[in-house]
């Protein structure tokens, strides 16, 4: 996946639902790195920060330029009607060389 100007969206579950994702850095090819994190200060004992690599290779690309008037469409269906093949969200593990 080298940079084409060709804007892709994807599915990425959090680990946690009270993270959030504050950074992205491509690592080249579909592999990028993810740093989730809560909203808390380094200097806080219970902040949360966590790096994670992921490979879109095989992750279901969510863009579709026929959306609809009510919403995002994959395929021409609505995320409801996914229910029976839902979208494959990224594999993520800790970045080579670190330790969690």
């Amino acid at each position: 996946m080298e940079p084409t100007g060709t804007t892709r969206q994807y599915a990425y579950l959090l680990e946690d639902k009270g993270l959030g994702v504050s950074d992205i850095l491509w690592m080249g090819g579909s592999r990028y790195l993810v740093l989730e994190r809560d909203g808390k200060w380094i200097g806080d004992s219970t902040a949360v920060k966590r790096f994670y690599a992921i490979d879109l290779k095989d992750a279901t690309d969510l863009s579709d330029p026929a959306d609809g008037a009510t919403g995002r469409l994959v395929d021409g269906k609505t995320l409801e009607e996914l229910t029976d093949t839902p979208p494959t969200p990224p594999p993520r593990s800790p970045p080579p060389g670190s330790a969690r």
